[in-house]
Parts: structure tokens; C-alpha cells; sequence
């Protein structure tokens, strides 16, 4: 397998898979550059190689997507280095090369081919159209199979045969939210454009309690962040802690009275599985995978992507209706009580077993 650098809901997702995909007979090697997010899936049980460049960003986040040939070029040089690397470690040992990130797509296609084995994309990103989802089309269609962790990350690449495999989550043994009487409103994520987050800090001067914004830039340019703080200081002085990144998100999730997922785009919606597992209700904007995770009324409360207003009103139902609350965490629960590491990993299996034939 194939991956990325920092630790985010994809590498928690892979490291659960590892394990389980050990117990079914598959054994996992894994290639990256050297960095947290590897030395997380080692401890999850995966033979590593440490050979892989790390493959530069070819673009801004957020709506407007802007390529810069001097990244492109870099790009290129680095994911052709990776592609030999994982030509060399895959020929004759491997029966089949996944690649669980998008800059890593490339780089496993081509290196699995000269290797002369199979490779399989783990899809975990929605495409925009243009010169990316073209090229990623492009390579795809050389893949032997691909998965997509929801509908919505499939339909962002049409003309692709995909499986839709959604993520695992393991459930807590029992519900243990928040409480109301001191109410966090909280956020875990990237800080990123598409996120949502200026939507949740203009929310705040009509929200109960604090609210706890966890998370750092990972592809936005350096001064998001930096807007973002001068924002809360602004809107809502003191109502607000920038709490940074945590490597422990289970520990921030169970601070949260509520989890508030802004995103205008998502692909599908790890953090809010998360929060339904440990038992903290979900508001999340009905934009990409999540309206698949989140039943409005049933498992979270929906509202129209960057609609600051609806957001609000929201959380003071949930806040106000300890009945509502109640609902939604065993709604929550019962959502992804079916996502088990097992069911996951059996069913990246058969997938497996079929492509290395």
C-alpha cells in the first residue's frame, strides 16, 4: 500500500483495516515517506519501507483550484521516483498494490504496471471537474478496481466502475456525551476552505456555552489560519478556543456537547461517524457523503451547507430537547453500529482476492 504523509481520517482508516485484513490472511507492506502517518500504520501491524518522496501539492484548496507549473513539475519528478520505488518493492512480493492517497494514485498505477501486478485506488476524495478529475480518470481506468468510501465521491468520478465500501468505526461500549449544563460546541478537523469553519465562528454569539475549534491547515495556504483567529477575536471575543491539532480525537470528542460538521464539501464525513460512535450528537451541512452518514432526524440534524442561520437553529434544538438528544445519540449509534473493522475489511477482501487472481 501506498500513502500519504500526515495523520488524518484516511490514516485512522487504514490503520483499522490493517489488522483486520491480517486475521483474513492478507499481509500489508507498506510505503511511504517517513513521517507520523507511517509510523501510525506500523504500530498497526504493517512491514514498512520508508523509500517514498513525499509528492508536493499541485494546488490550492477551496473553490478555485490553481495550478502552478512549478509544483506540477516537482510533483511529477517525485511521484515517477515513487513510481520506481514501488516497482522495486512490489515485483515478484506482492500480489496487489493499493494506494490509499490521491497524490499516491499515480505513483502506484504506474508502478504496479511495471512491476506487472495489479493495483487498486482506495478513493477517499471528491474530484472537481477539470484538469484533476481527468487525470485521475485517466488513471483510474488503468487501475485494476477502485473503491470509494460513499456514493458522492463516486459520482465525483463518472465513468469509473467503483465499489462503495464505506469507512469502519468502532463503537463505543456505551454512550457517554457531553454535557448541557456547560455546553462545548465543537469542531475536529482540517482548517481548510472548504470546510465550513468561518461558518461555525459566525455562528458562535448565538450558540449556548464555548465552542472548541480542533485542527490545523493542512493544504490552505499559511494565513488561513491565521484569518480564522483574527475572525473569532472579532465575532466572538472569548467565546472561542483555537485548540490546535490533536492526535487524540477521541479525547476532544468527548469534551463536545454537540459536533458541528460545516463542511461545504465533504466526501463522506469520518469525524461524524466518530461523534455517533462515542455517543455525541451530530449537525452537519447536508454537502457531499454526508447527508449518506447523517439522517436528518434520525442519526443528526441536517442543514444547508453555509447557511449560518440554520446552523443556529439547530444546535438550540438539540440543546433545548434533552428528548431530541436522546434520539439522536441512539439514532447515531445505530448508524454506525454496522461499520465494524471486520465487516470493512471482509468486504476489501473479496475485492482483493478477485483483483490478485
Amino acid at each position: 500500500m501506498s500513502l500519504a504523509t500526515g495523520i488524518g481520517g484516511a490514516e485512522r482508516s487504514l490503520a483499522l483495516l490493517i489488522g483486520e485484513l491480517a486475521a483474513l490472511g492478507w499481509r500489508a507492506s507498506l510505503a511511504g515517506p517517513d513521517g507520523p502517518a507511517l509510523r501510525l500504520l506500523e504500530s498497526a501491524g504493517g512491514a514498512v519501507t520508508r523509500e517514498l518522496r513525499g509528492v508536493p501539492a499541485i494546488s490550492t484548496a477551496g473553490p478555485e483550484r490553481r495550478y502552478r507549473a512549478r509544483s506540477i513539475v516537482a510533483a511529477a519528478g517525485a511521484s515517477l521516483d515513487n513510481a520506481r520505488a514501488i516497482a522495486r518493492s512490489a515485483r515478484g512480493q506482492a500480489g496487489v498494490v493499493v494506494s490509499n492517497s490521491f497524490h499516491a494514485h499515480p505513483s502506484v498505477v504506474l508502478g504496479a504496471r511495471l512491476a506487472g501486478v495489479p493495483s487498486v485506488l482506495y478513493l477517499r476524495d471528491m474530484v472537481r471537474p477539470g484538469v484533476g478529475q481527468r487525470g485521475l480518470r485517466a488513471i483510474a481506468r488503468r487501475a485494476a478496481a477502485t473503491i470509494a468510501i460513499s456514493r458522492a465521491v463516486q459520482a465525483s468520478l463518472p465513468g469509473v466502475p467503483m465499489q462503495v465500501i464505506e469507512n469502519a468505526v468502532p463503537l463505543s461500549a456505551e454512550a457517554a456525551h457531553g454535557s448541557w449544563r456547560s455546553p462545548v460546541i465543537g469542531y475536529l478537523g482540517r482548517l481548510d476552505p472548504e470546510k465550513g469553519v468561518e461558518d461555525l465562528i459566525a455562528a458562535t454569539p448565538r450558540l449556548p456555552g464555548v465552542v472548541e475549534i480542533h485542527g490545523a491547515p493542512v493544504v490552505s495556504d499559511p494565513g488561513y489560519a491565521a484569518r480564522l483567529e483574527r475572525m473569532a477575536t472579532e465575532v466572538a471575543p472569548g467565546r472561542i478556543r483555537l485548540c490546535g491539532w490533536t492526535d487524540d480525537p477521541e479525547r476532544a470528542l468527548a469534551r463536545f456537547s454537540v459536533l458541528v460538521v460545516p463542511s461545504r464539501r465533504e466526501p463522506w464525513g469520518r469525524v461524524a461517524a466518530e461523534a455517533m460512535a462515542v455517543g455525541v450528537p451530530v449537525v452537519a451541512a447536508s454537502s457531499g457523503g454526508l447527508p449518506e452518514l447523517v439522517e436528518d432526524g434520525v442519526s443528526g440534524l441536517l442543514y444547508p451547507p453555509g447557511d449560518v442561520g440554520s446552523l443556529v437553529e439547530r444546535v438550540g434544538r438539540i440543546a433545548d430537547d434533552p428528548d431530541l438528544r436522546e434520539r439522536l445519540v441512539a439514532g447515531g449509534r445505530a448508524r454506525v453500529g454496522p461499520l465494524s473493522p471486520a465487516h470493512q475489511a471482509a468486504d476489501v477482501a473479496r475485492l482483493l482476492a478477485v483483483v490478485a487472481r
